[in-house]
């Protein structure tokens, strides 16, 4: 027979362990909520809908149960999403949907009833050690919102299922699923046709200027567009506002310099004899169909802003914005 000596410092340290072990909590559970939420097919939304824009808000959900988990000694309590997420920059509990510009947000509640916001999910989990023994049946209410977190395009957002858990010991107590794990995310607006427009106005003699505000001569123009069905159309004119005359007039300073006029301006008109403001906002029209064709009528007109005119070259730039609402 063998007799074998092991020292008393690793017998001490498997007695350690050992009870260790036995003093380490076990959480059980005997019901679990699903709150699940019905997604639409697909979700729209404007182009240029203003970043921090909800354009859904599921509402508190749950499926009108409690959950029940026992659990005893020490043990950790978790929440948050599922699978690995990616946080919006700058905006706080908001995370990547895989479609550009739209990022979710989900809260949760462990009392009924629920608040205006609750406790955020976020990736990495959030998690706290608790002791002691305790039963928690928390009614799992949850709240998603999905957000514009920058420019919005066309995509497909997939969804893992469960979304989103809160557990207990490794217990899962409440999740909530999507109903659907791909929804597809329609942007609608407008598209340019053309986004570099010259106007060339037919040349005048200085004479032909009889006063301040006279316009000789002008051009029509036009802003082309092709646009989906249902868009609320409107636009801007910005540029530097002659010298003298209010920007409500819609008259644009020339460039000036050598060879260049002066005492004369060029006025953006619409209708065709309104002056178009600068830096104003101007609805224009809301489509019907898709791909429709959406014409904005314009007008550049010589105007005097001051006597006597002199002659050379003019030019002048303008720069214009589009709107979809």
């Amino acid at each position: 027979m063998t007799i074998r000596h092991f020292p008393r410092s690793l017998c001490a340290a498997a007695l350690w362990l050992a009870l260790s072990n036995m003093a380490m909590a076990a959480c059980s559970g005997t019901a679990t909520t699903n709150s699940n939420l019905s997604l639409p097919s697909s979700l729209s939304a404007k182009r240029n809908t203003p970043t921090g824009t909800v354009i859904y808000d599921s509402g508190w959900i749950s499926d009108g149960t409690r959950a029940s988990v026992n659990c005893s000694g020490s043990y950790t309590w978790q929440m948050g999403y599922a699978s690995a997420m990616t946080a919006v920059a700058g905006m706080d509990g908001v995370y990547q949907t895989g479609v550009p510009g739209l990022g979710i947000l989900i809260w949760y509640q462990n009392s009924s009833p629920a608040g205006e916001d609750g406790m955020v999910m976020r990736w990495p989990r959030s998690s706290s050690s608790l002791s002691g023994s305790a039963q928690f049946t928390p009614p799992g209410l949850f709240r998603v919102k999905y957000i514009v977190v920058g420019p919005l395009a066309s995509g497909s957002m997939s969804t893992p299922s469960p979304t989103a858990t809160v557990a207990y010991g490794g217990v899962v107590a409440n999740q909530v699923s999507f109903n659907r794990t791909n929804v597809n995310i329609v942007s609608t607006g407008c598209r340019v046709v053309n986004d570099d427009i010259a106007v060339n106005l037919p040349p005048v003699a200085a004479p032909d200027f009889t006063a301040i505000g006279s316009k000789p001569a002008s051009k029509d123009f036009s802003i082309d567009l092709t646009c989906d069905a249902n868009v609320a159309v409107s636009y801007r004119i910005d540029g530097t506002a002659a010298s003298g005359i209010a920007p409500a007039s819609g008259v644009l300073a020339i460039t000036g310099g050598a060879g260049q006029a002066a005492g004369v301006g060029v006025q953006v008109l619409r209708n065709p004899t309104t002056a178009v403001p600068l830096g104003s906002k101007l609805s224009y029209t809301t489509t019907t169909s898709d791909a429709q064709s959406v014409s904005i009528p314009l007008t550049g007109a010589y105007y005097a802003t001051s006597m006597p005119v002199t002659g050379g070259a003019l030019s002048t730039v303008a720069t214009f914005s589009m709107f979809y609402e």
